[in-house]
């Protein structure tokens, strides 16, 4: 080979570099009989449209609204658009993270700079509860398998539980209090967070938590036989074998371990969580008409920019291919789909599902 045949032009060095990271790869994934992908590094999102105008207002205030939008604005491109770099694994638990600029973490009034193009909507489609469904899933708690197969409010019924109340008299309050604990389980909240994030004494924390377990014993017990793998073995696994290894299990600081501790939790449900959410995606990707573009991935949530004329066909995809749930799955999967101008507005405007 002539050794102008080993130039590498300037222009294709990322994807040389592609190639190569590729040569250590490609083994690896093919013992195991999986697809060979390419390195995460080199996924640029599609172009995310951009109102420059609004975006100009913004950054002209003051306080964190007009740091956010300034910082967004020096990534506009020329064509209006801003491409950002998209790691699906970019987390520890698996989720898709975004960067260079960050989207995902994109203050909610920014939002509002982020416009469909002409003879377009965006269309956000938001999993219910998707963690919480997937907890219900692993514990197989009774309570919780018969408030999603049922569709009960998870929230109004954690409340009237804790509080000993009946479930038609939970207020608005109330509610929130028992989304607070629901959540707070996922994420392994200890009686002193709980305590301040709710501004009440440790007592009533330890006593709301207490209530909580009682009214969740299987979740309870799920969640002792988790710590108890991880201390077994030094890692834990997602529905579809993603392994997180823990070696801080063992550790011999404490606080060290019961970080560990929550990780473990943790990353069952929302590794599982991001499992189900890339599954989904590729199901879009197979469904979707060509005109519709899948824009960004937030958590549990997907942005698509949609034509105006094909928005209630949109919909139905993408609400089959996002309730489409695993046979052993226990519970069903439920997506809330809102459409908008701009992002913010997504949140505004719910589109109907067949039942409603």
């Amino acid at each position: 080979m002539a050794l102008s045949e080993k130039i590498i032009p300037l222009d294709s060095y990322a994807q040389f570099l592609g190639n190569a990271a590729m040569e250590h790869v490609a083994d690896v994934y093919e013992q195991i009989e999986l697809p060979v992908i390419a390195p995460t590094l080199a996924m640029t999102l599609a172009g995310i449209p951009v109102n420059t105008t609004t975006l100009e207002q913004l950054a002209g205030r003051e306080g964190s609204v007009a740091t956010n939008a300034a910082a967004l604005l020096r990534h506009v491109q020329p064509d209006g658009m801003v491409y950002a770099n998209l790691d699906p694994l970019g987390t520890a638990t698996g989720r898709f993270s975004c960067s260079d600029p960050p989207l995902q973490a994109l203050d909610r009034r920014v939002r509002r700079a982020i416009e469909a193009a002409p003879g377009c909507v965006l269309m956000e489609a938001d999993y219910s509860q998707m963690e919480l469904r997937v907890l219900a899933h692993f514990s197989q708690d009774a309570a919780l398998l018969d408030a999603f197969q049922h569709n009960i409010d998870l929230h109004i019924r954690t409340a009237a539980h804790v509080l000993g109340i009946a479930e038609d008299d939970v207020t608005d309050q109330q509610r929130q209090l028992g989304k607070t604990l629901n959540f707070g389980i996922v994420y392994g909240q200890t009686a002193y967070g709980l305590a301040d994030e709710l501004g009440v004494t440790m007592k009533r924390a330890e006593a709301l938590l207490a209530a909580h377990a009682a009214a969740y014993p299987g979740v309870a017990a799920w969640i002792a036989s988790v710590h108890q793998q991880a201390s077994n073995v030094g890692e834990v696994r997602t529905l579809y074998g993603r392994r997180r290894s823990l070696p801080n299990i063992y550790s011999a600081n404490e606080a060290l371990a019961a970080e560990a501790r929550r990780h473990a939790v943790n990353t069952i449900i929302q590794g599982t969580a991001a499992d189900l959410m890339k599954m989904a995606l590729i199901r879009l990707h197979d469904t979707l008409p060509d005109e519709v573009r899948m824009l960004l991935p937030v958590h549990d949530s997907v942005l698509l920019e949609v034509p105006v004329d094909l928005v209630e066909e949109t919909s139905r995809i993408v609400r089959n291919a996002m309730e489409t749930r695993p046979a052993s799955f226990a519970v069903p999967l439920k997506v809330d789909i809102h459409t908008g101008r701009t992002w913010a507005d997504c949140k505004r405007t719910k589109q109907p599902c067949a039942s409603e």
